[in-house]
């Protein structure tokens, strides 16, 4: 990939296949939890009908998952409040940013333009998105276990989660769970869960920091 960090335009994404370099600084104000280059692979992969491109990382994952249950930090990548654009790091002991932790989310929307981790991360104009649940639905629905979805080209593996209550980590090498853009009510938003024996949308508590993958249309 680029040595330097593409400049955001929607041109800059003609392409997928091509790896995409971003700077990710915390001054920014776009919620990184740490300044950090991260290179992200982009895919095609059929999802929702149509073919999409992905990154093929989580969003903030210095690395791509060497296996399902890499349990490593440096895999999983960032954790995100439901329609919120702060981006949590966890080492597996601490939690960066250590602020106060939200415990209650109510806001009666989908996840807002404004506060997308992708947009904010790759440009407003330049397409990346939050996934729509028909399109995580159609990854969940083509595969009943984490094994099948990390052999594609997706790389989906078990990055865990950070619970509602205190923002602790749980699970990391376990599940996955990845934030749609919708909500399912007032206080749940809609998730793709995948773990050894099942994959499956699901709705879990809005202040859950789960991981997130992006997305745009060709």
């Amino acid at each position: 990939g680029p040595s330097t960090p593409l400049l955001m335009t929607a041109t800059t994404y003609g392409c997928c296949g091509v790896p995409i370099t971003i700077t990710h600084l915390t001054l920014a104000g776009g919620g990184a939890p740490v300044n950090k280059t991260v290179t992200y692979e982009t895919v095609s992969y059929n999802a929702g009908g149509a073919d999409k491109c992905w990154i093929a990382r989580n969003l903030g994952a210095s690395s791509q998952a060497s296996a399902w249950n890499d349990a490593s930090e440096s895999a999983a990548g960032w954790y995100y409040q439901f329609n919120r654009k702060q981006g949590f790091k966890h080492d597996g002991v601490n939690r960066t940013p250590n602020s106060a932790w939200i415990t209650m989310i109510d806001d009666n929307t989908n996840w807002e333009a404004a506060n997308d981790p992708c947009a904010i991360t790759f440009g407003a104009s330049s397409g990346w998105r939050l996934p729509t649940i028909t399109e995580w639905e159609s990854i969940t629905n083509a595969s009943y276990s984490i094994v099948a979805d990390f052999s594609g080209p997706l790389k989906i593996h078990a990055g865990g989660s950070l619970r509602y209550t205190d923002g602790a980590l749980e699970y990391r090498g376990i599940f996955g769970a990845f934030w749609t853009a919708y909500q399912s009510n007032l206080y749940t938003g809609i998730l793709a869960t995948f773990d050894i024996g099942s994959s499956y949308l699901d709705g879990w508590n809005k202040p859950y920091g789960l991981n997130v993958r992006c997305i745009r249309d060709f």
